[in-house]
């Protein structure tokens, strides 16, 4: 098994190392010889590499055909070595290559180009504003645009397709935003860069004080960001060995997360910061399961203050639901909240202006979000739906399913012993991720990586695969591969290559459950009630 780990782990590290080397930009010399070697079957996208990932560059002219085509190799290599660590008990020092490869994949990650990305512009930005003690909510980067040309009515953004709201600032206003000004002029580059630029910041409390870290350590440095974020990461694959001795499984099902490669890219090279609430989701579980629940929740409640998606699994983790509990997690709230509400005078609805534009109209790679959005399109023509009606939908048909997670599945869990019902929760905690993330208007890629922790437990090869897919909506940002632009009944045609491989697997693993014993557990059930009537008799 080590020497399988050990040349896999190898290979990977490599074509890791080359996908680095990639967003930097590959040598001509380099370049050429490689188009030689592969027979001059892809001499233009070969040459790409020498362009890099880098943010001026013209998306059309970066090397994200062979980045996919490299990824898919390391997809492939891990995919193939999760199905033989399934079926072979670990040995010695198994468990300590898969850690050393994990952490060596991250660091070699690291000083790439971010692929396709920008998010990590407005980090940094926020991070800044804090630091220089102005609210963060209280102003959208565009604002700075708008007060500096003394614009108050509406202004079209016709360069980035959007359209700023006019603002009239008062005069307490302008020695904040002369500060934010002054820190812009800084670092002009990073500013133009930061995304969706007329909206306020959607990150919560906890995230903000999150990102003072990183800059106060150095500002504007993007690497010191991603590592900052990657120690969270490193965290959250200790925790997740630390739940698998808890349940006495296959510590070497940590590699789902620790080898994942749309973790390592989403994290390690693109620099988003979600390691931050899945770490403090998972240490909640774990706390949860550990007997330590008042600290549970209040983590539960760091990590729903990092991104809202955790504050789903609170009704599914309190349950039979207890007032105890229910403070500790409301308060926490409140309290990290309040200042945030009075800083600056922003109040509640400047705090959630930028969510609550999120909400009303982002929509990007989604699957089910797509579907209905269609089919309300083309048979309820009369009552001219908009995003925020398939939106409704698809949240109410969460909620439903979400309800039932909470009730219906807790009911089945009688007959389990107390190991199989923590078990037994942990799979309805997966499912309340899994089907947001498909549900959700936005599939990003990084928001499946919330589901990757919970796979180490419950191996669905399905999920698995479909963490390999989702990379390919990198494809959406070249406008010269006609395929990207193709649609099928409305719906762009990378959504259905990369949902319904997919949603075909999953339809055969719930008829060919992988493993009874890890993920059924209404059969557990049976097995239990059996073995107690059996005893009972004897």
């Amino acid at each position: 098994m080590n020497k399988l780990l050990i040349t896999i782990g190898t290979i990977c590290t490599a074509l890791w190392g080359f996908i680095t080397a990639m967003t930097l930009g590959i040598p001509l010399q380099w370049s050429l010889m490689i188009d030689k070697w592969t027979g001059h079957l892809f001499t233009g996208e070969i040459l790409k590499m020498t362009y890099g990932f880098y943010y001026d560059v013209d998306n059309n002219d970066m090397p994200t055909v062979m980045f996919l085509i490299v990824f898919a190799i390391i997809f492939a290599l891990v995919f193939f070595l999760i199905g033989r660590v399934q079926k072979i008990k670990p040995v010695k020092y198994s468990l300590g290559i898969v850690i050393f490869f994990s952490i060596l994949f991250r660091i070699i990650l690291l000083p790439g180009e971010m692929i396709h990305e920008n998010d990590i512009y407005r980090y940094l930005w926020e991070g800044k504003t804090s630091l220089h003690k102005i609210n963060p909510f209280k102003y959208a980067p565009a604002d700075l645009f708008m007060y500096e040309h003394g614009y108050s009515k509406d202004y079209d953004d016709d360069y980035n397709g959007v359209t700023i709201k006019g603002k009239v600032f008062a005069q307490e206003d302008s020695g904040r935003l002369e500060t934010l000004l002054d820190l812009r002029n800084r670092n002009t580059v990073f500013y133009d860069r930061i995304g969706h630029w007329q909206v306020p910041t959607i990150y919560p409390p906890v995230t903000q004080m999150l990102f003072m870290v990183p800059v106060w350590i150095k500002a504007d440095s993007i690497w010191v960001m991603k590592a900052f974020f990657v120690l969270f990461d490193i965290g959250v694959l200790f925790l997740i060995i630390a739940l698998l001795k808890h349940f006495k499984k296959n510590l070497l099902l940590s590699l789902i997360y620790g080898w994942s490669p749309l973790v390592l890219m989403q994290l390690s090279n693109s620099g988003h910061y979600d390691p931050i609430p899945i770490f403090f989701m998972m240490l909640s579980l774990l706390l949860w399961v550990k007997n330590k629940r008042g600290r549970g929740v209040f983590v539960l409640a760091l990590a729903t203050l990092s991104k809202f998606f955790a504050g789903v699994l609170l009704p599914i983790v309190v349950r039979p639901f207890k007032k105890r509990y229910l403070s500790i997690f409301i308060i926490t709230i409140f309290l990290f909240y309040i200042p945030y509400f009075l800083w600056d005078q922003t109040g509640v609805q400047g705090v959630f202006q930028g969510l609550i534009t999120y909400n009303k109209e982002w929509s990007y790679n989604a699957s089910v979000f797509a579907v209905v959005y269609q089919l309300m399109k083309n048979f309820l023509t009369f009552l001219n739906p908009t995003f925020l009606w398939a939106k409704a939908v698809c949240g109410g048909g969460y909620l439903i399913f979400w309800v039932y997670l909470i009730w219906a599945q807790g009911k089945k869990e009688n007959l389990l012993s107390d190991k199989e019902k923590e078990l037994a929760l942990f799979h309805r905690c997966f499912l309340a991720v899994a089907v947001l993330f498909i549900v959700n208007p936005v599939g990003d890629p990084w928001y499946f990586t919330w589901a990757m922790p919970f796979l180490c437990l419950f191996p669905y090869r399905s999920w698995i695969l479909l963490s390999g897919l989702l990379v390919l909506s990198y494809l959406h940002f070249h406008s010269n591969i006609p395929f990207v632009d193709m649609r099928f009944w409305g719906i762009h045609a990378l959504s259905w290559v990369i949902y319904v491989p997919f949603l075909v697997y999953w339809i055969f693993e719930q008829v060919n459950p992988p493993s009874a014993a890890t993920l059924d557990f209404s059969h557990q059930s049976s097995d239990i009630s059996k073995n107690k009537t059996l005893k009972s008799d004897s």
